[in-house]
């Protein structure tokens, strides 16, 4: 399903390097889109995911506050009455036209330094900010988490943050991947 949703994103043009942000309601959909950013080396940006299309809702004022930073990025969506229309020329694709690629099974590499994910902050109290994490910081932080904790291949991970989170990404997702 990932390499079915890259195909899609090279379609659309976007390459290693480029952002995209993320604005995926349900988990079967940001995860796979996710991972096709990862095997593409594409740095994902997942955005909280707004209650309406109202582009006052704060969730959609912080979406385009977060590509208006980022110059532009690809973003890819959820079809439907509140899904998220991007303002200011950014491209949305919605995820369900993406996955009727077939799939690519050319995947980037990545150097340990390039940028894997953007967390945006809030911007409860400022402007909202990116940060960059890297390959090696997230690798790095999973590896220490999984050490510290104990945390093994057959331990089960449960999750109630959202996908734009933090900890609902890094600790609750990726970190039981390198768990095996």
């Amino acid at each position: 399903e990932a390499g079915s949703i890259l195909t899609g994103l090279r379609q659309a043009g976007l390459r290693a390097g480029n952002f995209t942000a993320l604005q995926l309601e349900r988990p079967r959909d940001f995860i796979p889109a996710f991972w096709a950013c990862a095997l593409g080396g594409l740095a994902p940006v997942p955005l909280p995911v707004a209650a309406s299309a109202d582009p006052e809702d704060a969730a959609n004022r912080l979406a385009d506050q977060t590509c208006r930073m980022l110059d532009q990025p690809m973003a890819l969506v959820t079809r439907g009455p509140a899904a998220w229309t991007p303002a200011n020329g950014v491209r949305a694709c919605d995820i369900e036209s993406l996955r009727l690629h077939p799939p690519s099974d050319r995947h980037s590499g990545s150097d340990s330094g390039a940028t894997a994910l953007l967390m945006a902050t809030s911007g409860s109290t400022s402007a909202p900010k990116c940060i960059a994490l890297t390959h090696a910081n997230l690798l790095s932080n999973a590896a220490a988490a999984n050490q510290a904790t104990g945390f093994g291949s057959n331990d089960v991970s449960l999750n109630w943050l959202g996908m734009d989170h933090v900890g609902g990404l890094v600790r609750c997702c990726l970190r039981p991947v390198c768990a095996g």
